[in-house]
């Protein structure tokens, strides 16, 4: 898993998102890639310091926002 955008850079503010991506499913199809990562979101929206989940799973590589 890596995080990237504003988080990973050094730029975020205390109110920004958390930008993750998962690594290593190459060898996966993308229907199996986004399947995990809706059980990943699914997960993640059940912690109370989860704000908001957003599944952008028709990107290039499909992402979890999370805030």
């Amino acid at each position: 898993m890596r995080i990237f955008g504003s988080c990973a850079t050094g730029l975020s503010l205390p109110t920004s998102d958390i930008d993750l991506g998962i690594t290593g499913f190459e060898r996966n199809s993308k229907r199996e890639l986004i399947g995990v990562l809706g059980n990943l979101a699914n997960v993640l929206e059940s912690f109370s310091w989860v704000k908001s989940v957003e599944r952008i799973f028709t990107a290039n590589i499909p992402i979890i926002k999370i805030v």
